[in-house]
């Protein structure tokens, strides 16, 4: 009733107010209303898996609530002992000149760092690189997880809320750690770099998991049975007569 669509819509505004607090408070700004949404369309294929580059990807925004600064520091205190991996990252936003000096200044110093603009088909960013890493304070739904996953890419993301610990299966099909915390961030990269069969194994695993799970036909496919399961119910009920 008109009831509960009120009350929907309270909560989608209360969920909104608390993000927008959260980011505000953190020195960062929240995507603007009506951004659109990707929909997974990789599919996942364990005889197709490419060849990888050494690198650790960051794909997103630089601003603060996306952590990127979180993952220089992570960066910094293990490049020296993986001089053959490289971390990239992707994007641009708020903190980008802050993020540029930064990785100026650590690529001088001899630390493998890059910083490229943003590209308009992530896919084949994603498959080229060894490791996704979302160091993020909060999200939403972040697709980019399940992209990489469904690209055999390796995942390394913060516990935020709210989305990574779903789409990893609470850290079965990728590697979960401490938000807010580069230590904890540093031990999670460092793992999965020295892991390369248990990495594989997780990868392959996960690809499979996360097209079944998140591919738009089994989207539908969920979103059809609830439907009918609900027109049951109702057609069953006394108001649905």
């Amino acid at each position: 009733g008109s009831s509960e669509k009120e009350n929907r819509r309270r909560g989608a505004w209360s969920h909104r107010a608390v993000r927008r607090d959260h980011l505000e408070r953190r020195g960062g700004t929240p995507p603007p209303a009506g951004r659109g949404y990707r929909t997974l369309k990789v599919r996942f294929s364990v005889e197709r898996l490419p060849e990888r580059s050494r690198t650790v990807l960051y794909l997103g925004r630089l601003s603060p609530e996306k952590g990127p600064g979180f993952l220089l520091d992570a960066w910094e205190s293990i490049a020296d002992r993986h001089p053959d991996w490289t971390l990239r990252l992707v994007g641009s936003g708020p903190d980008e000149a802050k993020i540029r000096v930064r990785v100026d200044r650590m690529a001088a110093a001899g630390t493998s760092v890059v910083l490229d603009p943003p590209v308009a088909d992530v896919v084949p960013v994603l498959r080229e690189a060894g490791i996704l890493a979302l160091p993020s304070l909060t999200e939403g739904l972040p697709l980019s997880l399940a992209e990489a996953m469904a690209c055999g890419t390796a995942v390394v993301s913060s516990d935020c809320p709210a989305g990574p610990a779903e789409i990893l299966e609470s850290g079965r099909l990728g590697v979960l750690c401490a938000v807010d915390d580069a230590g904890a961030l540093t031990a999670a990269l460092r793992g999965v770099l020295s892991d390369e069969r248990g990495t594989r194994e997780r990868v392959q695993e996960a690809g499979r998991a996360v097209v079944e799970k998140w591919a738009i036909e089994s989207s539908v496919r969920r979103l059809e049975r609830i439907l009918l399961s609900a027109a049951g119910r109702e057609s069953d009920s006394p108001s649905g007569q």
